[in-house]
């Protein structure tokens, strides 16, 4: 086990399980509930073909903050490294829901507020200890 202080942490979500089964159950469930409905069946393919399309990126992601590549505590400041190489930075992490399966953080600079949900399958226990310790 590695030792961190406690005033860094370098976090670099995964992709989850949990979300992708979560991603399949709600797709399925849509995909019935489309296919029951009492409406033409050719309404029904273009539904169910738009839905498709619209689930087939997270499904393939299966991480529901595929943006960031990197999240990082350091100086006193959250900083959040995007696929594309952009860097910003956020004074506040709080952490606004938390449950056995996933977490609602909310980071905050000025007037700027950004909602993330992580899935606890996408960091190590350790490094959610360190999360929940650092957060506001």
């Amino acid at each position: 086990m590695k030792l961190l202080l406690l005033s860094e942490i370098t976090l670099n979500p995964r992709k989850s399980r949990v979300y992708f089964r979560v991603i399949v159950v709600v797709y399925l469930f849509t995909v019935a509930l489309i296919a029951c409905s009492s409406v033409f069946n050719a309404v029904k393919m273009v539904l169910i073909a738009l839905v498709t399309v619209f689930t087939w990126p997270e499904l393939i992601n299966q991480n529901p903050c595929y943006f960031i590549s990197e999240m990082a505590y350091r100086n006193k400041k959250w900083q959040l490294t995007c696929n594309n190489g952009t860097v910003q930075e956020w004074e506040q992490l709080t952490i606004l829901f938390s449950n056995p399966v996933f977490q609602l953080i909310r980071m905050t600079i000025n007037n700027q507020t950004k909602l993330i949900t992580l899935f606890n399958d996408q960091i190590t226990e350790d490094q959610l200890r360190q999360l929940h310790l650092l957060s506001a």
